[in-house]
């Protein structure tokens, strides 16, 4: 079948020609139609020859990258070159399936990266900092270029050739010195400088005295040599160039044979800090507690080229419309408060600490801070609050460079709702009915609610009752019974809302439970096919004792709903 093919542009031709040969009236005529159609044929092989055999073209999407790329870079840092190389990476979807193209080096670009190494033979383990695995430095540059059909320099016979002119090297990052020795000297001494481009400044590489990256005598016994270099964290940014030398053992002062790169450039990379979170639970808080913890974070300057300043801290606050229950939130390192004036959360939304002052992380350390907060003793409603990390504003401490803040660990902080030591329980009493039918004019009972208390003696200065239903209209009056006892009643008709107020100064004593009957009193004219539930809940009650407000548990803030009441005639 696949032989078949190579036929068709003839069999093509052939339905062309056909009309041609009905013209032909003579067998000469014939023959000449035949020998033309037969040039014609070959014409059309040797150009599909030369199709076939035209090599691929190089993909458009191949990067030209000069720096070392490695997460928490940005494009606004490496001319675009992040996402030159997402571009390069997302052509493969074993290798970088979720394609993003965002400018920002994270966690799924180092993993594009990792998956892209180990496939092409470049590393396959070990770390950024160690191996290079996930970091696309000198190595996977290289590689790259071959695998988008861009023809590496070969080793030149004479001469540095690597770094390369245009390079650009970050500090603290390994590069390889590469040249090849052109002295024709079997046995040598070789010192290697780091020359900075006009200020002449000499950094010695390789040679007999100290210095600041490497000391020693290599002993030269091959036509070309490497070795790894880390740029000082103390370089100024600027151009610089490799400068080879050699010398003979019984000449060692007088240089024999020097020879220079192409300049290149270092310069410093951004000073990284992740941040992130330990992880603590929902939970509860007692009202009245001081300095109670609502989160913890940790700084890490693990992969900072320098220590680390910080000067504010962004905590997003979250809570359900009662944020003046907490007052004196402060930032602590251990017993250290970073905050001088403690902070009052504004409504929801970010809250920014500023720093008394700069807490400085150091390279290749952490901090661990924590946010504390006192909690007002008593509330009107069941309040909860959440504090989640939101950002955090720093610089190099040497270089004031801004920082990159990785975020990637951070979750969302914990939902702390507040209880009250000497609250009283409420419940449907096993007894209320689920549901049941009122006739007009009648007064029937709308619920029954268990109450008790907690810890001691609860004073009850009124409790609200909502209605929910057809028409509030349908009912003249609400009442709430202690046994035989009215402790309260509200006027229907009177009331502005759905929800009335009954006083009724009831006592709840400790270890007792109490029932409370709700009941509603029907007009004469209600909606025969009507119905409504009333609902209780607690607005105003404190302990006898320690007079601090008291609060349903169990469901804090949440209305009890009695019967379900249908109106009949």
């Amino acid at each position: 079948m696949k032989n078949s093919y190579k036929y068709a542009p003839f069999l093509i031709f052939c339905l062309m020609l056909w009309p041609s040969f009905s013209y032909a009236t003579t067998v000469s005529e014939l023959q000449a139609q035949i020998t033309s159609m037969l040039a014609q044929m070959q014409l059309i092989q040797t150009q599909l020859g030369s199709l076939q055999s035209t090599p691929a073209s190089t993909p458009s999407s191949c990067p030209t990258l000069t720096y070392d790329l490695y997460r928490g870079l940005k494009d606004s840092g490496t001319g675009n070159q992040v996402t030159a190389l997402q571009k390069f990476l997302a052509q493969d979807s074993s290798v970088y399936p979720e394609g993003l193209i965002t400018g920002y080096y994270g966690q799924l670009t180092e993993k594009a990266v990792q998956r892209w190494q180990a496939k092409y033979s470049v590393v396959s383990s070990g770390l950024p900092s160690t191996t290079g695995y996930g970091s696309a430095g000198p190595k996977t540059r290289a590689r790259i270029k071959e695998i988008c059909g861009v023809v590496v320099p070969p080793k030149v016979s004479s001469g540095v050739y690597e770094p390369v002119a245009g390079d650009i090297l970050v500090r603290k990052n390994d590069y390889f010195v590469k040249w090849v020795n052109s002295s024709g000297l079997s046995q040598a001494f070789v010192n290697v400088w780091l020359v900075s481009q006009g200020a002449s400044s000499l950094y010695t590489l390789i040679g007999s005295s100290e210095s600041a990256f490497s000391s020693g005598v290599i002993n030269l016994t091959e036509k070309s040599t490497s070795f790894s270099y880390t740029p000082s964290e103390n370089l100024s940014d600027g151009s610089y160039y490799i400068k080879v030398c050699y010398y003979q053992f019984q000449t060692k002062n007088k240089t024999q044979n020097c020879i220079s790169s192409a300049t290149f450039s270092i310069v410093a990379t951004h000073p990284e800090l992740e941040i992130s979170t330990t992880y603590i639970p929902d939970g509860v808080a007692p009202a009245g507690t001081a300095n109670f913890i609502f989160g913890k974070y940790v700084l890490d300057a693990a992969k900072a080229s320098e220590n680390i300043k910080v000067s504010s801290i962004d905590i997003k606050y979250e809570d359900n419309g009662y944020q003046t229950s907490l007052s004196g939130c402060y930032l602590y390192e251990n017993t250290t408060k970073l905050n001088t004036t403690g902070l009052v959360p504004s409504g929801s939304g970010v809250q920014t600490f500023s720093l008394s002052s700069p807490l400085v992380v150091s390279k290749g350390g952490s901090k661990t801070l924590e946010l504390k907060c006192n909690i007002a003793s008593w509330t009107m409603e069941s309040p909860f609050y959440r504090w989640t990390l939101s950002n955090v504003s720093a610089v190099g401490l040497t270089s004031s460079s801004t920082a990159i803040v990785d975020k990637t660990k951070v979750e969302t902080g914990p939902k702390i709702s507040i209880i009250f030591p000497n609250a009283f329980l409420a419940s449907v009493a096993s007894s209320s009915p689920v549901s049941a039918s009122a006739s007009q004019g009648e007064v029937v009972v709308a619920g029954k609610f268990d109450i008790s208390a907690a810890s001691e003696d609860i004073y009850i200065d009124f409790i609200p009752v909502t209605f929910t239903g057809t028409d509030r209209d349908d009912l003249n009056s609400v009442s709430i019974w202690d046994g035989d006892t009215r402790l309260g009643l509200a006027c229907v008709p009177c009331s502005s809302s759905d929800e009335m107020y009954l006083y009724i100064a009831w006592v709840i004593p400790v270890d007792e439970v109490k029932t409370l009957t709700v009941k509603a009193h029907l007009n004469s004219s209600a909606t025969v096919g009507g119905n409504f539930r009333l609902g209780i809940n607690a607005k105003e009650s404190h302990g006898v004792t320690a007079t601090s407000h008291a609060q349903v548990t169990g469901s804090p803030g949440t209305t009890l709903y009695g019967t379900f009441l249908t109106i009949t005639d």
